[in-house]
């Protein structure tokens, strides 16, 4: 993958994002963090917590529906739509005889889909292996899966996640670098391989743009 040079105006991070920011203004109320660290901290460790728990259910959620055979047929991947009978089947045991939606908070149709298509290149041999006896361990420190959503329809994106695992970098200065890459390769291409997705009911994401 090549790397370009800082083209285009930072969206996410530096210091036209900070002045917008009036550290002055800032106050808590009782009973919590008192001072912006303990607070920015108490988000981190919480949430970094809560994202490993949530990746740990849709790796097992995943391998579960892989398991699952009905009329000889069954999923090697969890995306594969196979035939209606299988997913009806699946929505059947689901829904009636454990209690919950198939499609509920690990829906392929929602957010998890994106984190779904990156378990065979993180776990190739998931397929073989049981996730309720081996621990299937998420594969970044600082990654997150905001990150692996960002990235998540583009072909370099191991490598975009590589990169942004190796330099630290946080959600706001990961978006800042993807932009400027897809940019940047739009205009060496002189064509729109990618556009960039943001509104207030997605979170932002690089796509690729479809050829007519």
């Amino acid at each position: 993958m090549k790397e370009y040079k800082k083209e285009y105006q930072s969206l996410y991070a530096g210091k036209r994002r900070e002045s917008m920011f009036k550290r002055s203004k800032v106050d808590f109320k009782e009973g919590g963090p008192q001072n912006l660290d303990e607070y920015v901290k108490l988000i981190k460790d919480t949430l970094w917590k809560s994202e490993l728990e949530y990746f740990d259910g849709i790796v097992k959620n995943s391998w579960l529906k892989t398991r699952f055979i009905y009329n000889d047929m069954s999923k090697e991947y969890v995306s594969d739509s196979i035939c209606f009978a299988l997913n009806a089947a699946i929505a059947f045991v689901y829904k009636n005889l454990a209690g919950f939606d198939s499609g509920g908070l690990y829906s392929t149709r929602m957010w998890p889909s994106t984190i779904n298509s990156y378990l065979p290149d993180f776990f190739p041999d998931l397929k073989y292996g049981n996730p309720f006896e081996t621990k299937y361990e998420y594969p970044y420190k600082v990654m997150n899966l905001e990150c692996l959503h960002t990235v998540s329809k583009m072909d370099e994106r191991l490598e975009l996640l590589k990169i942004g695992e190796e330099r630290n970098m946080t959600y706001a200065e990961f978006l800042d670098y993807v932009i400027n890459y897809y940019k940047c390769l739009n205009d060496e291409l002189e064509e729109k391989k990618y556009s960039f997705v943001f509104n207030k009911n997605k979170m932002p994401y690089v796509k690729k743009i479809n050829k007519k």
